[in-house]
């Protein structure tokens, strides 16, 4: 195994890479919808997961939960952007 800091790099890879092909549907929409609606989503997408995980079912599409995981990586790198920009308003 690499190191911790490796393998984060590993997954970040992923998540940008996920990102990048969303973007091109999806555009800039989460600067429009701003820090409430994207926290609410990043807790529906974490509420999904932690049934999933404590049922089993994640066994059966690891795939989705995989692709979810990355979602939660790339709302909360967009959630801390948002705050930074709300920040320089001040």
């Amino acid at each position: 195994m690499k190191s911790t800091t490796e393998e984060v790099k590993h997954v970040h890879a992923k998540a940008l890479e996920l990102l990048k092909s969303k973007e091109e549907v999806y555009e800039d929409s989460w600067v429009r919808e701003g820090i409430r609606v994207l926290s609410a989503s990043n807790y529906r997408k974490a509420s999904g997961l932690e049934v999933m995980f404590r049922n089993g079912s994640w066994k059966k599409q690891p795939d989705k939960v995989k692709e979810d995981l990355l979602d939660e990586i790339n709302y909360a790198a967009i959630l801390y952007r948002l705050m930074e920009m709300e920040e320089e308003k001040e």
